[in-house]
């Protein structure tokens, strides 16, 4: 039998989720004027900077397990 190699907590992290798009959210809402706001602009924005961070921090730690969890709980928090 092939076991998962991910830890069982791994799936926590999706708490993180609206903390991430707040998150993008406002950073939308700083970068572009408030006459003409893209909204399609918020989930490629979520994306950067959640796997930017998560990069980072999994080469800093040696360990995508880590990076993942940190870099998540980081911007969720911030969100």
């Amino acid at each position: 039998m092939i076991e998962n190699p991910q830890p069982a907590w791994l799936p926590l992290l999706l708490l993180a989720l609206p903390g991430i798009g707040f998150a993008a959210f406002a950073l939308n809402k700083a970068l572009f004027p408030p006459t003409d706001r893209p909204f399609c602009t918020i989930p490629g924005i979520g994306l950067v900077i959640t796997l930017l961070p998560t990069h980072v921090l999994a080469l800093t730690f040696g360990s995508l397990n880590v990076g993942l969890a940190v870099a998540w709980n980081l911007v969720g928090a911030a969100g």
